[in-house]
């Protein structure tokens, strides 16, 4: 796919003609189917190696891999390694440290331009966040070519504040992209004690606080901007710009937050909430890519379909008419894979989506729940902490590899070119 060619409103117009199409041939058919600092340890112990590992991850032999782990710590790239009772721990900081050290190739070799995806859905429930938090770090955890990943939260519920052990029922003292989207008039034309203001009078610059905001997780290239309850506020101070005719907000997101940190990441997500909303337009517009998680269920499918009939309004009405998405995509998750209790809405929503449907499914495992009550992800999970059964977890980890391998593939193959 060449993203030159790609017209978003062309293509959410076809598809709404096949959506409608299909719909009259068919009828409407019933279809009856913020974590503590031993957590962050954890986690990142989860993810170390050994030095046979590590050794094979950067192609060295055991001795040369040696002599580089020394050098590194006498020259400080490096803190020391973890020592157990049985082996030494390499973390993915040390791996990323001593793949630099060496000038690996990386993943930011490969792309031309950043991967900013939103990910979206109409109906709740549908697993958007799960998608979002999941697909993030598997991404992240490519350590040979160390992909840089953000994702950003603008739902207001702030799920994905749990990635950087932000506690969001506390007081605040962190700023969200919506803090970083209207901080300045509340602060300047409003009058209003803000965090963000606070900071501005200390004398930090718009561009520091940006890219200041940026938290930390358990993976070295892995950051969250986290959301707040208060982020609600945003949707509001949209529609009174739009009905005042002032100026238009939706290209906000992408004016005061996504333009200072598009260079120091590959892959940009932003996780949305689940409406069509002015929010969620913002996302888009400051998108280059759309993901639709979809749970192949016959409302969850029904509100998919309303959401391809009006992505062509919303994309006519935006600042870029479109022509910022290279890409749109829609992904099965949640796929009941048993007994093929989900298989007929799949093939519905295949004959109507053709090729914008991923061929993989992210498929419907205990894994999933039991990891987002743990503050992590699937492939933060190891079959030792029993945290469900290890058929689930295995069902999780090899179908949501499976999606990342073919998402990584279309990106690198048939939108960026690999370089």
């Amino acid at each position: 796919m060449d993203k030159n060619t790609f017209n978003a409103i062309e293509f959410v117009r076809a598809l709404s003609d096949r959506v409608e199409a299909r719909d009259k041939q068919q009828g409407d058919q019933k279809v009856f189917v913020g974590k503590a600092r031993e957590e962050v340890d954890r986690l990142i112990l989860n993810h170390s190696v050994s030095a046979s590992k590590a050794s094979q991850i950067l192609g060295l032999r055991h001795d040369q891999f040696k002599a580089l782990v020394l050098k590194a710590e006498e020259e400080g790239i490096i803190d020391p390694v973890i020592r157990g009772q049985v082996k030494h721990h390499y973390t993915q900081a040390h791996l990323h440290a001593l793949l630099d050290f060496i000038d690996a190739p990386a993943y930011k070799d490969k792309l031309s331009e950043a991967v900013i995806m939103a990910i979206t859905s109409l109906k709740g429930g549908t697993g958007k966040t799960t998608t979002a938090s999941n697909i993030a770090t598997s991404i992240a955890l490519m350590t040979q070519q160390r992909p840089r990943v953000l994702l950003i939260d603008l739902d207001p519920q702030g799920s994905q504040s749990q990635f950087a052990g932000i506690n969001t029922d506390d007081e605040q003292n962190f700023l969200t992209a919506v803090d970083l989207i209207v901080g300045e008039r509340e602060h300047q034309e409003l009058g209003i004690d803000c965090l963000y203001g606070m900071y501005r009078e200390e004398g930090y610059s718009h561009e520091q606080l940006v890219k200041n905001s940026v938290c930390d997780t358990h993976l070295p290239n892995f950051k969250v901007l986290p959301a707040h309850p208060d982020d609600t506020r945003f949707e509001g101070y949209i529609w009174e710009s739009i009905l005042a005719g002032s100026h238009n907000p939706i290209s906000l997101l992408r004016d005061k937050v996504i333009q200072y940190l598009k260079d120091d990441f590959d892959f940009i997500l932003i996780d949305t909430m689940p409406q069509s909303n002015p929010v969620v337009w913002s996302a888009m517009e400051a998108a280059n890519a759309l993901l639709v998680p979809v749970t192949p269920h016959e409302l969850d499918w029904k509100a998919t379909k309303s959401m391809i009939k009006s992505l062509e309004r919303a994309f006519s009405n935006s600042p870029s008419k479109g022509e910022n998405i290279n890409w749109i995509k829609f992904l099965a998750v949640n796929y009941e894979s048993d007994h093929n209790r989900d298989f007929e809405i799949l093939a519905r929503m295949k004959h109507c989506l053709n090729d914008a449907l991923f061929s993989n499914q992210i498929l419907r495992s205990a894994a999933f729940e039991k990891a987002a009550q743990s503050q992590c992800t699937v492939p933060d999970i190891r079959k030792s902490e029993r945290l469900c059964t290890p058929r689930q977890l295995e069902k999780a980890q090899m179908s949501l590899s499976a999606t990342v391998h073919e998402l990584m593939m279309f990106i690198l193959t048939e939108v960026q070119g690999e370089r």
